[in-house]
């Protein structure tokens, strides 16, 4: 059992424990009969009022809670990810937006459970735009035809769900809008939904009239320094108390990457870039701004991979975003922002050097995979069989140690991303 499935398997004895069923878990001792129910269980589950991923059971007696498994007496209608899948893409939702879902089989005292997995999400409510209909193939009162309403939103609080034939109270029904909207969550989180529609985004006119770093009036009455009139500001036409400065200076203490010594001009450099709500900084990170300002991505996140038990003697420093974070949404908002055809050379060395994790749970299998495979000998073998930077002309301000350590960091990203593809690739052929 991995990492994951051992997680889930502990999450879901946790429920079973509590001998009772609730907003977002629910017990069946087997598949649906009627696909309507299915569907009816799985929007409710969708809509959720824990704002979190939703989880039914099947395998397990939901008025007793005693775990039966799922064996040859009960596995009739049992489904698997795929058919999941499609049974939700075949069934006519609001604006096409349907719930994501999928089937984990999981060992608890010896029995498989079969759990379908809701993931939690920013769309709801979910709602079907056309009724669906479903007649079981059992004759009893019990499994008559049901339908599922159009419009109707359905939700579950505690252990009961919303009956097939009404719809939510209306003050379920707003809270599930005002997630959606992300009225009720943090500057930080709201920041990121915005971002993601950088069309939304209205360029601010520059204004440096206080924009001067000191004055000293008894030395030299009348001077002001100012800085550099070059930072790009950006509101959110729809909140405009939330922007974005790519501003022309950098806090922090290195301010160049290897990527930025791979073009023809290598004076490039890291900048802060600045998220505000209100005023106040909401995120702080660097991008990098490269090939004399032609193009500006962001800049990848670093980790150290420690395969030798020593840090210090050799270790890989690995390039990294991890998808779905602030980086990565900063990184697109800059593309769209710049017209990605304008910036594709740029965004292709990016992506050459960069790896671009699913979620952080597959960065950290792939360190795992990375410690597992090497040693120091075939560190050695594998960095000397790349490229390395090669400078047109020497860089000021920049010494030669760190020219060095740049190097080592893009033998490092070369090595590594090789890595990366191998190891998805063998992932996908199983």
């Amino acid at each position: 059992m991995n990492r994951a499935s051992k997680a889930l398997a502990e999450e879901i004895t946790s429920l079973i424990n509590k001998k009772q069923e609730g907003g977002y878990w629910d017990f069946k001792l087997e598949w649906h009969d009627n696909k309507a129910e299915l569907l009816h269980d799985i929007i409710c589950l969708a809509n959720n009022m824990e704002n979190r991923d939703a989880y039914l059971i099947f395998g397990v007696e939901d008025k007793t809670c005693q775990i039966i498994g799922i064996n040859e007496d009960n596995s009739r209608n049992r489904l698997n990810t795929v058919r999941v899948v499609n049974f939700l893409r075949d069934k006519k939702f609001v604006g096409g937006i349907r719930p994501m879902a999928r089937v984990e089989t999981i060992d608890i005292e010896g029995k498989d459970l079969d759990i379908l997995i809701i993931e939690n999400s920013r769309y709801t409510p979910f709602r079907l735009s056309q009724d669906f209909k479903y007649k079981s193939k059992k004759s009893n009162d019990k499994d008559k035809e049901r339908t599922v309403k159009a419009n109707n939103v359905y939700t579950r609080i505690q252990d009961t769900n919303t009956p097939i034939n009404e719809t939510a109270d209306p003050d379920k029904e707003e809270k599930l809008w005002r997630k959606r909207f992300h009225i009720d969550e943090p500057a930080y989180n709201r920041a990121m939904y915005y971002l993601e529609n950088p069309e939304d985004w209205e360029k601010a006119e520059r204004d440096s009239s206080d924009s001067y770093i000191a004055t000293d009036e008894l030395r030299y009455p009348g001077l002001k320094l100012h800085r550099p009139a070059w930072d790009d500001s950006y509101y959110y036409r729809y909140a405009p108390e939330y922007s974005i400065e790519f501003t022309s200076y950098c806090s922090g203490t290195n301010n160049r990457h290897f990527l930025c010594l791979l073009f023809p001009d290598p004076t490039g450099t890291l900048r802060d870039v600045v998220v505000k709500a209100s005023n106040q900084t909401v995120y702080k990170y660097f991008y990098l701004d490269l090939d004399g300002a032609k193009a500006r991505l962001i800049y990848p996140r670093s980790d150290v991979i420690d395969f030798n038990g020593n840090p210090f003697d050799r270790a890989f420093i690995m390039s990294y975003v991890v998808k779905g974070s602030f980086e990565c949404i900063v990184n697109e908002f800059l593309i769209e922002k710049q017209k990605p055809d304008r910036i594709y050379s740029y965004i292709k060395k990016w992506k050459d050097y960069v790896i671009q994790f699913e979620s952080e749970y597959e960065k950290d299998e792939f360190k795992k995979y990375i410690v597992n495979k090497y040693n120091k000998a075939m560190y050695d073998q594998e960095t000397q069989n790349t490229n390395d930077i090669r400078l047109s002309e020497k860089i000021p301000f920049i010494s030669s140690d760190l020219l060095k350590y740049h190097n080592r960091v893009y033998k490092d990203a070369q090595v590594l991303m090789r890595e990366y593809e191998t190891w998805r690739n063998s992932l996908n052929a199983h």
